[in-house]
């Protein structure tokens, strides 16, 4: 026959097993909980990042209504504006040159 002792210690063995299974339980509850703060914290940063990319292309369509319209697709002044900054340029450097090789050509002559 059982003992009221080792019925005691079988129900304290169960009650310990049973803890042990609510603890577990307990912390996977706790991880999926930590789980799905992340995707609602993930979701809102997606969610400002696209707000954030409609944005810009607002600016830019509203930038772009506002620029000039060119024939050539818009290169032509820039070109031209880079072409003149060139010219502009050479034509100073060309300037800061002469005078040294034209005292070059004089030493060279005597």
């Amino acid at each position: 026959m059982i003992n009221r002792a080792e019925i005691l210690t079988a129900r304290t063995g169960a009650a310990k097993k049973a803890a042990e299974v609510a603890a577990a339980e307990a912390a996977a509850a706790k991880a999926a909980a930590a789980e799905a703060a992340a995707a609602v914290e993930a979701a809102l940063a997606a969610e400002a990042v696209a707000k954030a990319a409609a944005e810009a292309l607002g600016a830019r369509a509203a930038l772009v209504a506002e620029l000039p319209k060119e024939h050539d697709g818009g290169t032509g002044g820039m070109a031209k504006g880079a072409e003149e900054i060139l010219e502009a340029g050479c034509l100073a450097a060309r300037e800061q040159t002469r005078p040294s090789r034209q005292r070059d050509q004089r030493r060279s002559k005597f």
